[in-house]
């Protein structure tokens, strides 16, 4: 094994598949983390700020500037806590729904396509040798 080679490969794939992702982003008028953030508010449906924040890895304060923007955009709206008056939901509007069902069918397709060219053995050594990298990291 040629680490130099498989490192330039990882490197090269990740790079390509965040290129595809910001063109998907763009496609929408959105940056990569705003499209990001409008993905994990789909799959959860509805979720508090602080764990939004750390799902992405981001502050809340930078949630905030973002949740901002989507919200002018029409794509979210907070919803407050009724047991909480701190606490503010973030869930998406009929848009915002629009744009995640949008990036989950184009991700369903690339992950389709990429799939298809892979023996079925492939594809699990593959998903269990990402399991491991992403415990790992």
């Amino acid at each position: 094994m040629n680490k130099n080679s498989l490192s330039a490969i990882i490197i090269d794939f990740f790079e390509r598949f965040n290129h595809w992702e910001e063109c998907m982003a763009r496609e929408v008028g959105l940056t990569p983390r705003q499209c990001h953030a409008v993905v994990k508010i789909g799959e959860a449906g509805i979720m508090p700020m602080k764990p939004l924040a750390e799902l992405l890895g981001i502050t809340t304060g930078t949630l905030t500037i973002l949740i901002n923007r989507l919200e002018k955009q029409g794509l979210c709206k907070r919803v407050g806590d009724t047991s909480d008056k701190r606490v503010y939901h973030i869930e998406l509007t009929a848009a915002g729904e629009n744009i995640y069902k949008r990036h989950e069918n184009q991700h369903r397709h690339l992950m389709d396509e990429i799939f298809a060219l892979l023996p079925a053995e492939d594809c699990l050594n593959l998903e269990r040798i990402l399991k491991q990298i992403n415990n790992f990291l």
